[in-house]
């Protein structure tokens, strides 16, 4: 989960949108959102802070688009600190979205092997 575009696409799936959804909500089409989530194409800086808008909850940096560890501000850390429900780093944010995807028992066998 290193490129700009498993990184999209994994924001992408956070809110269970297709990628027709997100070009909407970003003005291009799905083809362009394909290109961009398999790194066949760069969106510009517009389009970049747009995508940093549209995610402003989970406090996105442009460095975290880029595949950069997208240091955020003090502030910023403490409201992940506060709010465990959203994921702090890409790995977290991998964990979730395969966590997603299990069935049923397997999430409560794996919650039950950490002690949740």
């Amino acid at each position: 989960m290193n490129t700009f575009g498993s990184r999209l696409r994994a924001l992408r799936e956070t809110r269970n949108w297709s990628q027709e959804q997100l070009g909407f909500e970003l003005g291009v089409t799905k083809a362009t959102v394909s290109k961009w989530e398999t790194d066949r194409a760069r969106p510009g800086l517009d389009t970049l802070l747009k995508i940093r808008t549209l995610f402003a909850e989970q406090a996105i940096t442009l460095d975290f688009l880029g595949g950069g560890e997208g240091l955020r501000t003090a502030e910023q850390s403490a409201y992940y600190a506060a709010d465990p429900r959203l994921a702090r780093s890409p790995d977290e944010l991998q964990l979730l979205l395969l966590f997603r995807d299990l069935p049923r028992q397997r999430r409560q066998g794996l919650l039950k092997l950490l002690g949740g």
